[in-house]
């Protein structure tokens, strides 16, 4: 966290063949403040590089993912640039005791499975409007929300109560810049995240 925007080390050095090496290189992207959920914090994003050693790294270097960084917290996405999106995203965390984000246990994920299910957005990815489906199998209140990657709760798309059944709700992101979302259904203490793609 100490490292400024632009400054980059070697991670890893990858042996091919006799004297010829492929190095790993971290590089700061970008520094910046912002709320992870209701914390304050400053976030880094590094991006790591296949770099040989007569290349010059610039803007033209080809990344192979990027990690988003937040300070007391940890890292919070892991992005793959190589095309795939997103490859792990925090939604919660416990520090010293207290709680942020959305936290599960295994034992309310299976329970979350049994009680209701979200099934992913189509079409994913999409521009401005996209479906989402979920399903209940008892009446019970649900919140149906979108996030943004850094935890900012961008858009409450279902907050009352629900038969069982199959229920679907049009998200409309004409308000959001392009880019990737997590939408999360939550019953009582039980959660379901699932991630959509914004291109405008």
């Amino acid at each position: 966290m100490n490292a400024d925007s632009g400054e980059y080390w070697i991670v890893d050095t990858h042996h091919i063949i006799d004297t010829f090496y492929v190095y790993k290189l971290a590089r700061v992207r970008s520094v910046f403040e912002g709320f992870f959920y209701d914390r304050f914090t400053t976030f880094k994003e590094i991006t790591y590089y296949r770099y040989q050693p007569d290349s010059i790294l610039n803007e033209f270097s080809w990344p192979e993912l990027t990690e988003t960084l937040a300070y007391g917290i940890g890292v919070v996405s892991v992005f793959d640039e190589g095309g795939s999106g997103p490859i792990r995203v925090l939604l919660g965390c416990i520090i010293d005791g207290d709680t942020i984000g959305i936290i599960t246990s295994v034992e309310d994920e299976v329970t979350a499975l049994n009680s209701f299910e979200l099934f992913q957005n189509y079409p994913n990815p999409f521009n401005q409007t996209t479906t989402i489906k979920f399903s209940t199998t008892k009446p019970q209140k649900v919140k149906l929300s979108v996030y943004s990657l850094l935890g900012e709760e961008v858009k409450v798309l279902v907050d009352e109560y629900k038969s069982p059944g199959i229920h679907s709700v049009i998200f409309n992101a004409n308000e959001l810049v392009s880019g990737v979302y997590i939408y999360t259904l939550i019953a009582g203490k039980q959660s379901i995240s699932k991630k959509l793609i914004l291109l405008k």
